[in-house]
């Protein structure tokens, strides 16, 4: 492969997984993306969540399953449900990724 596609496909997958990322700092089920953007601090508390998720809308998950796989994040930071906000984040992101085709 060319080293020019394997730039272009860098910078796809960087440009993707920054649109992820910011869908999940809207997402923020802690709440702490306001304080550290007040803090000048990087809002990068869900960032390593983004590639797995980038993952599942490439392989073409549903929302069920994304709105899954959030509360299962959520589940993880010891966090009570909210389907609702988690549906919200994963009916986003599907959109997102449909206007990408």
């Amino acid at each position: 492969m060319p080293d020019s596609v394997k730039r272009a496909l860098g910078e796809t997958y960087r440009r993707h997984i920054a649109a992820v990322q910011e869908i999940l700092r809207r997402w923020d089920p802690i709440g702490v993306i306001p304080d550290l953007l007040d803090a000048q601090i990087p809002p990068n508390e869900y960032d390593t969540y983004a590639p797995p998720i980038l993952r599942m809308l490439k392989s073409g998950s549903s929302v069920e399953d994304l709105s899954q796989h959030l509360n299962q994040c959520r589940s993880n930071m010891a966090l009570n449900p909210n389907a609702p906000q988690d549906r919200q984040a994963a009916e986003e992101l599907a959109s997102w990724w449909r206007q990408q085709s």
